[in-house]
């Protein structure tokens, strides 16, 4: 085992990838130099234990990926290719790219030994994350955009059916939020911008959802409310935390935020749904601002 490990090792001494070999009739891996450096290790510095492979997969997603290393063993499957985190010797986790294949069987057939590569993907799972995080999130608050929360919602109310949960949608929109960037700047509106959706997570329970829908309009989309009035609730409890005044680089800020509130009805898109607690939104500001109304 180790003999061929040593042959493989020329080709993976210019790259990034790493070499193992998995003998389980004899419980030992032979783990390649590159394989050792991709996680900051050097030779001797690890045993030739399978365990000090899965002692470092995250553990998220551990299970997983000894799921999927079982059904090598239970001929279930010739190969494997996963990804899946690893700790490096720094603490931090690196993305690795698992391919395995069955190379040796016992008299009954069944499989006893592994080869597979190890390769380090990290840089690429972070441009991938980054795009994703770019694609359902607005740039300036971290909320989630509006193709997001369209996305969730429709996702909700696909559910409703099969779980009988009631859910709930906030349009809430900042009073007189013009006169901030006139009396200020732009810079200080968004700086408001920023301290609202932030002040807005703060008070979102697990299962909730803050969208920024455009300018200063955000969705408040809740899960699993009880009813109107348990809504309401949680839409006024957003409006005294928003009253508070925003420390910005011009000094205090205050302002407050009108709500439209409608409960999510199961044979309603998406779009008419937005529209009734859009229109129950200005229905608030007409008859006075910083309050709930209900459609």
């Amino acid at each position: 085992m180790k003999l061929m490990a040593k042959r493989w090792e020329f080709i993976s001494q210019s790259t990034n990838l790493g070499l193992y070999d998995i003998n389980n009739e004899k419980g030992e891996t032979f783990y390649s130099i590159g394989y050792l450096h991709n996680l900051g290790y050097k030779l001797g510095e690890w045993s030739d234990s399978p365990t000090e492979w899965s002692n470092r997969i995250h553990p998220d997603d551990k299970k997983a990926v000894l799921e999927e290393l079982e059904k090598i063993w239970g001929q279930e499957k010739p190969s494997i290719s996963i990804d899946y985190r690893m700790q490096h010797k720094d603490g931090s986790y690196h993305w690795i790219h698992d391919q395995g294949k069955t190379v040796e069987w016992d008299d009954k057939g069944k499989p006893i030994r592994m080869i597979g590569t190890h390769l380090d993907i990290s840089p690429s799972k972070t441009n991938e994350e980054e795009l994703k995080w770019l694609a359902n999130t607005d740039s300036l608050t971290g909320l989630a955009n509006r193709k997001q929360a369209f996305e969730r919602i429709r996702r909700i109310k696909n559910q409703l059916r099969r779980t009988g949960t009631r859910s709930a949608l906030l349009f809430c929109d900042l009073d007189n939020f013009k006169s901030i960037n006139d009396t200020y700047n732009h810079r200080v509106g968004d700086e408001v911008l920023c301290a609202v959706a932030e002040r807005i997570q703060t008070c979102l329970r697990n299962g909730d959802l803050a969208a920024r829908f455009g300018g200063d309009e955000i969705l408040v989309f809740l899960e699993g409310v009880q009813d109107e009035a348990n809504a309401q609730g949680l839409a006024r409890k957003l409006i005294k935390t928003i009253a508070e005044p925003i420390q910005t680089t011009a000094g205090p800020v205050s302002t407050s935020m009108s709500i439209g509130l409608t409960l999510v009805r199961e044979e309603e898109s998406v779009d008419e749904l937005v529209d009734r607690a859009d229109a129950a939104m200005y229905e608030a500001k007409r008859n006075g601002r910083n309050q709930v109304i209900c459609r």
